[in-house]
Protein backbone atom coordinates (compact mmCIF):
# COMPACT_ATOMS: atom_id res chain seq x y z
CA UNK A 1 0.00 0.00 0.00
CA UNK A 2 1.12 3.57 -0.78
CA UNK A 3 0.70 5.94 2.37
CA UNK A 4 0.14 9.57 2.75
CA UNK A 5 4.10 9.86 3.39
CA UNK A 6 4.92 9.72 -0.44
CA UNK A 7 2.24 12.53 -0.85
CA UNK A 8 4.12 14.81 1.64
CA UNK A 9 7.68 14.09 0.26
CA UNK A 10 6.94 15.85 -3.10
CA UNK A 11 5.95 12.29 -5.35
CA UNK A 12 3.04 13.31 -6.36
CA UNK A 13 3.84 13.22 -10.18
CA UNK A 14 5.77 10.97 -10.25
CA UNK A 15 3.20 8.43 -8.54
CA UNK A 16 0.60 10.21 -11.28
CA UNK A 17 3.39 8.64 -13.72
CA UNK A 18 3.53 5.67 -12.83
CA UNK A 19 -0.40 5.22 -14.15
CA UNK A 20 -4.21 5.66 -13.59
CA UNK A 21 -4.47 2.13 -12.07
CA UNK A 22 -1.56 3.32 -9.12
CA UNK A 23 -3.00 6.84 -8.87
CA UNK A 24 -6.64 5.70 -8.46
CA UNK A 25 -5.43 3.22 -5.40
CA UNK A 26 -3.60 5.48 -4.07
CA UNK A 27 -6.21 7.98 -3.86
CA UNK A 28 -9.07 5.69 -2.88
CA UNK A 29 -6.99 4.55 -0.07
CA UNK A 30 -6.00 8.39 1.20
CA UNK A 31 -9.29 10.67 0.34
CA UNK A 32 -8.47 13.04 2.29
CA UNK A 33 -5.46 14.69 0.89
CA UNK A 34 -5.81 16.96 -1.88
CA UNK A 35 -2.60 16.49 -4.70
CA UNK A 36 -0.21 19.48 -5.09
CA UNK A 37 0.44 19.06 -8.92
CA UNK A 38 0.97 22.53 -9.48
CA UNK A 39 2.83 23.45 -12.70
CA UNK A 40 3.20 19.26 -13.39
CA UNK A 41 4.38 18.85 -16.82
CA UNK A 42 1.85 16.74 -17.79
CA UNK A 43 2.13 17.07 -21.80
CA UNK A 44 0.21 14.57 -23.86
CA UNK A 45 -0.09 12.36 -20.68
CA UNK A 46 -2.51 9.56 -20.70
CA UNK A 47 -4.76 10.13 -17.34
CA UNK A 48 -7.92 8.67 -19.00
CA UNK A 49 -10.53 7.95 -15.89
CA UNK A 50 -7.97 9.38 -13.40
CA UNK A 51 -8.88 10.56 -10.34
CA UNK A 52 -7.85 14.35 -9.85
CA UNK A 53 -11.08 15.53 -7.97
CA UNK A 54 -9.77 18.55 -5.51
CA UNK A 55 -6.38 18.59 -7.67
CA UNK A 56 -3.97 21.40 -7.54
CA UNK A 57 -3.13 21.78 -10.94
CA UNK A 58 -3.10 25.29 -11.07
CA UNK A 59 -0.59 26.54 -14.18
CA UNK A 60 -0.27 22.60 -14.71
CA UNK A 61 0.72 21.77 -18.67
CA UNK A 62 -1.91 19.27 -19.70
CA UNK A 63 -1.92 20.38 -23.40
CA UNK A 64 -2.77 17.61 -25.69
CA UNK A 65 -3.41 15.24 -22.53
CA UNK A 66 -6.29 12.40 -22.52
CA UNK A 67 -8.65 12.94 -19.62
CA UNK A 68 -11.64 11.82 -20.87
CA UNK A 69 -14.14 10.66 -18.52
CA UNK A 70 -11.52 11.65 -15.56
CA UNK A 71 -12.60 13.06 -12.26
CA UNK A 72 -11.56 16.70 -11.71
CA UNK A 73 -14.46 17.74 -9.37
CA UNK A 74 -13.31 20.51 -7.50
CA UNK A 75 -10.08 20.77 -9.34
CA UNK A 76 -8.08 23.82 -9.71
CA UNK A 77 -6.44 24.96 -12.72
CA UNK A 78 -5.58 28.18 -12.63
CA UNK A 79 -3.70 29.38 -16.04
CA UNK A 80 -3.44 25.84 -16.99
CA UNK A 81 -2.28 24.71 -20.64
CA UNK A 82 -4.99 22.26 -22.09
CA UNK A 83 -4.79 23.27 -25.58
CA UNK A 84 -6.10 20.17 -27.79
CA UNK A 85 -6.75 17.98 -24.20
CA UNK A 86 -9.57 15.36 -24.69
CA UNK A 87 -11.79 16.17 -22.00
CA UNK A 88 -14.94 14.42 -23.17
CA UNK A 89 -17.12 13.09 -20.50
CA UNK A 90 -14.98 14.40 -17.95
CA UNK A 91 -16.70 15.27 -14.24
CA UNK A 92 -15.18 19.52 -14.09
CA UNK A 93 -18.18 20.47 -12.47
CA UNK A 94 -17.19 23.32 -9.50
CA UNK A 95 -13.63 23.54 -11.03
CA UNK A 96 -11.70 26.21 -11.17
CA UNK A 97 -10.53 26.88 -14.86
CA UNK A 98 -10.38 30.85 -15.20
CA UNK A 99 -7.38 32.31 -17.17
CA UNK A 100 -7.20 28.90 -18.49
CA UNK A 101 -5.79 27.69 -22.36
CA UNK A 102 -8.27 25.24 -24.02
CA UNK A 103 -7.99 26.13 -27.34
CA UNK A 104 -8.94 23.17 -29.50
CA UNK A 105 -9.99 21.20 -26.92
CA UNK A 106 -12.26 18.22 -26.47
CA UNK A 107 -15.34 18.86 -23.84
CA UNK A 108 -17.79 16.50 -25.63
CA UNK A 109 -20.24 15.68 -22.90
CA UNK A 110 -18.07 17.02 -20.25
CA UNK A 111 -19.87 18.03 -17.27
CA UNK A 112 -18.65 21.96 -15.87
CA UNK A 113 -21.86 22.89 -14.24
CA UNK A 114 -20.71 25.34 -11.95
CA UNK A 115 -17.13 25.72 -13.23
CA UNK A 116 -15.36 29.13 -13.16
CA UNK A 117 -14.02 29.54 -16.80
CA UNK A 118 -13.75 33.51 -16.73
CA UNK A 119 -11.37 35.00 -19.01
CA UNK A 120 -10.07 31.39 -20.48
CA UNK A 121 -9.46 30.57 -24.25
CA UNK A 122 -12.15 27.89 -25.28
CA UNK A 123 -11.21 29.39 -29.12
CA UNK A 124 -12.68 26.33 -31.01
CA UNK A 125 -13.70 23.73 -28.79
CA UNK A 126 -15.84 21.15 -29.37
CA UNK A 127 -18.37 21.21 -26.45
CA UNK A 128 -20.99 19.67 -28.18
CA UNK A 129 -24.08 18.08 -25.61
CA UNK A 130 -21.87 19.64 -22.66
CA UNK A 131 -23.19 20.51 -19.07
CA UNK A 132 -22.25 24.17 -18.66
CA UNK A 133 -25.58 24.94 -16.11
CA UNK A 134 -24.53 27.96 -13.98
CA UNK A 135 -21.09 28.05 -15.23
CA UNK A 136 -19.09 31.27 -15.20
CA UNK A 137 -17.41 32.17 -18.43
CA UNK A 138 -17.67 35.97 -17.76
CA UNK A 139 -15.12 37.43 -20.34
CA UNK A 140 -13.91 34.15 -21.95
CA UNK A 141 -13.23 33.78 -25.18
CA UNK A 142 -15.72 30.50 -27.12
CA UNK A 143 -15.28 32.31 -31.18
CA UNK A 144 -15.79 28.97 -33.20
CA UNK A 145 -16.34 27.15 -30.19
CA UNK A 146 -18.61 24.08 -31.02
CA UNK A 147 -21.60 24.03 -27.92
CA UNK A 148 -24.54 22.32 -30.10
CA UNK A 149 -27.21 21.15 -27.75
CA UNK A 150 -25.22 22.06 -24.82
CA UNK A 151 -26.81 23.12 -21.58
CA UNK A 152 -25.79 26.37 -20.36
CA UNK A 153 -28.63 27.26 -18.22
CA UNK A 154 -28.78 30.34 -15.93
CA UNK A 155 -24.70 30.32 -17.34
CA UNK A 156 -22.74 33.54 -17.18
CA UNK A 157 -21.74 35.22 -19.85
CA UNK A 158 -20.98 38.35 -20.21
CA UNK A 159 -18.94 39.85 -21.97
CA UNK A 160 -17.71 36.44 -23.38
CA UNK A 161 -16.59 36.46 -27.35
CA UNK A 162 -18.96 34.20 -29.16
CA UNK A 163 -18.73 35.50 -32.21
CA UNK A 164 -19.07 32.48 -35.24
CA UNK A 165 -19.95 29.47 -32.54
CA UNK A 166 -22.48 27.35 -32.94
CA UNK A 167 -24.87 27.29 -30.49
CA UNK A 168 -27.56 25.49 -32.35
CA UNK A 169 -30.61 23.63 -30.25
CA UNK A 170 -28.68 24.46 -27.35
CA UNK A 171 -30.59 25.28 -23.61
CA UNK A 172 -29.69 29.06 -22.84
CA UNK A 173 -32.53 29.83 -20.28
CA UNK A 174 -32.13 32.54 -18.01
CA UNK A 175 -28.51 32.98 -19.95
CA UNK A 176 -26.33 36.46 -19.08
CA UNK A 177 -24.98 37.75 -22.69
CA UNK A 178 -24.76 40.77 -21.51
CA UNK A 179 -22.41 42.25 -23.71
CA UNK A 180 -21.32 39.40 -25.27
CA UNK A 181 -20.33 38.96 -29.08
CA UNK A 182 -22.15 36.80 -31.12
CA UNK A 183 -21.73 37.94 -34.78
CA UNK A 184 -22.36 34.89 -37.01
CA UNK A 185 -23.19 32.63 -34.02
CA UNK A 186 -25.64 30.11 -35.03
CA UNK A 187 -28.76 29.92 -32.36
CA UNK A 188 -30.87 28.00 -34.68
CA UNK A 189 -33.16 26.16 -32.52
CA UNK A 190 -31.90 27.38 -29.53
CA UNK A 191 -33.91 27.90 -26.36
CA UNK A 192 -33.11 31.50 -24.94
CA UNK A 193 -36.44 32.27 -22.81
CA UNK A 194 -35.59 34.58 -20.46
CA UNK A 195 -32.08 35.04 -21.37
CA UNK A 196 -30.52 38.38 -20.53
CA UNK A 197 -28.86 39.52 -24.07
CA UNK A 198 -28.75 43.34 -23.09
CA UNK A 199 -26.23 45.78 -25.97
CA UNK A 200 -25.28 42.02 -27.19
CA UNK A 201 -23.99 41.75 -30.66
CA UNK A 202 -25.45 39.47 -32.77
CA UNK A 203 -25.01 40.86 -36.06
CA UNK A 204 -25.53 38.18 -38.95
CA UNK A 205 -26.64 35.34 -36.25
CA UNK A 206 -28.77 32.91 -37.33
CA UNK A 207 -31.60 32.50 -34.29
CA UNK A 208 -34.28 30.71 -36.98
CA UNK A 209 -36.89 28.89 -34.86
CA UNK A 210 -35.77 29.81 -31.59
CA UNK A 211 -37.55 30.38 -28.41
CA UNK A 212 -36.37 34.38 -26.76
CA UNK A 213 -40.12 34.93 -25.26
CA UNK A 214 -39.73 37.15 -22.30
CA UNK A 215 -35.99 37.64 -23.34
CA UNK A 216 -34.13 40.86 -23.05
CA UNK A 217 -32.64 42.41 -25.77
CA UNK A 218 -32.64 45.95 -24.90
CA UNK A 219 -30.23 47.84 -26.89
CA UNK A 220 -29.03 44.90 -28.55
CA UNK A 221 -27.27 44.71 -32.01
CA UNK A 222 -29.72 42.82 -34.31
CA UNK A 223 -28.31 44.00 -38.18
CA UNK A 224 -29.50 41.53 -40.13
CA UNK A 225 -30.40 38.63 -37.97
CA UNK A 226 -32.51 35.70 -39.02
CA UNK A 227 -35.22 35.64 -36.26
CA UNK A 228 -37.99 34.03 -38.18
CA UNK A 229 -40.80 31.33 -37.34
CA UNK A 230 -39.30 32.23 -33.93
CA UNK A 231 -41.03 32.64 -30.19
CA UNK A 232 -40.89 36.01 -29.47
CA UNK A 233 -43.53 36.66 -26.74
CA UNK A 234 -42.61 39.06 -24.16
CA UNK A 235 -39.19 39.95 -25.95
CA UNK A 236 -38.05 42.72 -24.82
CA UNK A 237 -36.29 44.87 -27.88
CA UNK A 238 -36.67 48.09 -26.89
CA UNK A 239 -33.65 50.28 -28.30
CA UNK A 240 -32.49 47.50 -30.41
CA UNK A 241 -31.30 47.82 -33.87
CA UNK A 242 -33.08 46.00 -35.92
CA UNK A 243 -32.55 46.66 -38.99
CA UNK A 244 -32.77 43.75 -41.45
CA UNK A 245 -34.24 41.52 -39.39
CA UNK A 246 -36.56 39.16 -40.57
CA UNK A 247 -39.59 38.51 -37.68
CA UNK A 248 -41.30 36.72 -40.66
CA UNK A 249 -43.67 33.89 -39.13
CA UNK A 250 -42.84 34.69 -35.46
CA UNK A 251 -44.85 35.27 -32.25
CA UNK A 252 -43.91 38.86 -31.10
CA UNK A 253 -47.43 39.05 -29.06
CA UNK A 254 -46.66 41.64 -26.24
CA UNK A 255 -43.16 41.95 -27.20
CA UNK A 256 -41.65 45.76 -26.65
CA UNK A 257 -40.17 47.11 -30.17
CA UNK A 258 -40.23 50.70 -28.16
CA UNK A 259 -37.60 53.28 -29.72
CA UNK A 260 -36.65 50.44 -32.39
CA UNK A 261 -37.16 51.40 -36.31
CA UNK A 262 -39.16 48.84 -38.39
CA UNK A 263 -38.39 50.31 -41.78
CA UNK A 264 -36.35 47.39 -43.38
CA UNK A 265 -37.80 45.03 -41.12
CA UNK A 266 -39.50 41.61 -42.68
CA UNK A 267 -43.16 40.93 -40.62
CA UNK A 268 -44.73 38.81 -43.05
CA UNK A 269 -47.08 36.49 -41.64
CA UNK A 270 -46.06 37.74 -38.16
CA UNK A 271 -47.94 38.04 -35.50
CA UNK A 272 -47.98 41.46 -33.56
CA UNK A 273 -51.18 41.35 -31.28
CA UNK A 274 -50.30 43.49 -28.17
CA UNK A 275 -46.83 44.36 -28.84
CA UNK A 276 -45.67 47.36 -28.47
CA UNK A 277 -44.66 49.28 -31.24
CA UNK A 278 -42.37 52.61 -31.80
CA UNK A 279 -43.52 55.62 -31.67
CA UNK A 280 -42.59 56.63 -35.22
CA UNK A 281 -44.20 54.65 -38.02
CA UNK A 282 -43.00 56.11 -40.57
CA UNK A 283 -42.52 53.77 -43.88
CA UNK A 284 -43.27 51.15 -41.94
CA UNK A 285 -44.01 47.56 -43.85
CA UNK A 286 -47.01 46.73 -41.37
CA UNK A 287 -50.89 47.76 -41.41
CA UNK A 288 -51.58 50.23 -38.12
CA UNK A 289 -54.85 52.42 -37.26
CA UNK A 290 -54.51 55.78 -36.39
CA UNK A 291 -50.85 55.83 -36.13
CA UNK A 292 -50.93 54.69 -32.40
CA UNK A 293 -47.38 54.09 -30.68
CA UNK A 294 -48.22 51.38 -28.33
CA UNK A 295 -50.32 48.11 -27.20
CA UNK A 296 -51.87 47.95 -31.33
CA UNK A 297 -54.41 44.83 -30.20
CA UNK A 298 -54.83 42.42 -32.92
CA UNK A 299 -52.42 44.39 -35.43
CA UNK A 300 -51.37 40.61 -37.76
CA UNK A 301 -55.16 39.98 -37.63
CA UNK A 302 -57.07 41.87 -39.17
CA UNK A 303 -59.86 43.26 -36.71
CA UNK A 304 -63.15 42.44 -38.78
CA UNK A 305 -64.67 46.11 -39.38
CA UNK A 306 -61.23 48.23 -39.58
CA UNK A 307 -59.55 49.86 -42.23
CA UNK A 308 -55.68 50.06 -42.06
CA UNK A 309 -53.44 52.62 -42.99
CA UNK A 310 -50.14 52.55 -43.91
CA UNK A 311 -47.44 54.41 -42.47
Amino acid sequence: MIGPKVMLSGGHLTLLRQGVRVWNTWRSENPGIKPNLVGADLKGANLSGANLSQARLSRADLSGADLSGADLNGAFLLEAQLMQANLSWANLSATCLSDADLRDANLRGADLAMADLSGSNLTGVSAIEASLNEAFLIGANLQGADLSSAFLQSAFLSDANLSDANLSCAFLRKTDFRNAKLRKAKLEGAELSEADLRSAQLEGATLRRTSVSRAYLNEAQLQGVDLSRSNCIGANFCGADLSGVDFRESDLRHANLSRTDLTHVKLDSAVLRDAILPDRLQSCPIPVWDRRPIAVSDLASGMAGLRPSFA
